[in-house]
């Protein structure tokens, strides 16, 4: 996920096909050389959002590229992509937050790569599920997938009594389960009813411009790092938004 595509992120197809264009300036530079100062000014947005008394960032080094995980005390941790990673909590509900920030070197600059926003609930012992997943990625081609940026991914139930009752329904509907398979291979589309994985790669764009006179498409770009920090907090100010909306709709009480 990637930060510094060009202004015209849809570029115009020619005959149907994606017309590509080369590599473009690096967007997204940190003002610092020093990354760790852009993690504790992305973890004091974050803190004021969340209203916690304590949030910072853990870093992962890796050759020309960091990653920044966000935590709070005590840590609490959960198995995302394989890997044990901090989450934050997210007031009553065993709802838990996982904020990731990767980060590219270039020469003796830094970018940000990718933002990833994660929605989970579990146990704060046990395992997490998460449900979705917020994402800005640009890429260093004027080449777009296609995909919004920024969007959501809406992610599929795992095993529980609302997957066993939408299988119940799958079973009984041969038209409703070939609409399931679709955009699965044949290991896939074989493996059972009530397979949704293919769903979960469905890019949900949070602020395309189909509305304007001339559209760029659903792509968009971070300018700079005070552009990425504010999306940020802006982003997990929104989740807390809607989940006391949710929660208020279900008549529970407000997150303390």
């Amino acid at each position: 996920m990637d930060c510094s595509r060009g202004v015209d992120l849809m570029p115009k197809k020619a005959e149907g096909k994606r017309q590509k264009s080369g590599p473009v300036a690096p967007q997204c530079l940190l003002s610092s050389s020093n990354p760790k100062e852009f993690g504790k000014k992305a973890a004091s947005a974050i803190r004021k959002v969340l209203t916690l008394d304590y949030i910072a960032a853990t870093e992962m080094v890796r050759t020309g590229q960091m990653s920044l995980y966000f935590y709070t005390q005590p840590q609490v941790y959960a198995e995302i992509r394989n890997f044990n990673r901090p989450v934050l909590p997210l007031g009553t509900g065993n709802r838990w937050l996982h904020i990731a920030i990767d980060l590219n070197a270039i020469g003796t600059k830094w970018r940000v790569h990718h933002i990833s926003i994660g929605l989970l609930q579990g146990e704060a012992a046990g395992q997490k599920r998460m449900l979705l997943r917020a994402e800005w990625m640009m890429h260093t081609d004027v080449d777009a997938s296609g995909h919004g940026q920024p969007h959501w991914h809406v992610l599929a139930p795992e095993n529980n009594e609302l997957k066993k009752d939408f299988e119940a329904v799958v079973e009984s509907s041969a038209d409703f389960t070939t609409f399931l398979s679709s955009g699965m291979d044949e290991a896939q589309a074989n493996a059972g009813p009530g397979l949704t994985a293919a769903f979960d790669h469905f890019h949900y764009a949070m602020a395309a411009d189909w509305h304007s006179a001339k559209p760029l498409g659903p792509g968009n770009l971070l300018q700079d790092e005070t552009a990425a920090i504010g999306w940020i907090q802006g982003c997990v100010g929104y989740i807390v938004h809607q989940l006391q909306h949710v929660d208020g709709k279900a008549g529970k009480p407000a997150a303390a």
